[in-house]
């Protein structure tokens, strides 16, 4: 089955971040390793609260490393994603 995912109107909060997320991704290609209310590097080991960097962030991730919300540039809200199912066409 071919998802495909869609961006929803619903703008994720710290708290479902917190409680759904795995890891995130920021604008500036750093990524970090959900941990309570703070992230990690995984190289450097610096730490940092997610509400510091809640406007920076580019996606979440679950723990089956599922986007779970996105945004597409540092103007937009950060939405929750819904995968939607897709008909293969004749080419798939």
């Amino acid at each position: 089955m071919l998802y495909k995912l869609h961006q929803t109107r619903h703008e994720i909060t710290l708290e479902q971040i917190i409680e759904l997320g795995s890891d995130l991704a920021t604008f500036d290609q750093k990524g970090y390793i959900i941990e309570g209310d703070k992230v990690v590097h995984p190289v450097t080991n610096e730490l940092i609260p997610i509400q510091d960097i809640l406007g920076e962030i580019r996606n979440v991730r679950n723990a089956r490393k599922e986007i779970i919300a996105k945004r597409k540039n540092l103007n937009d809200q950060l939405r929750i994603v819904r995968k939607k199912k897709v008909k293969p066409t004749a080419s798939q």
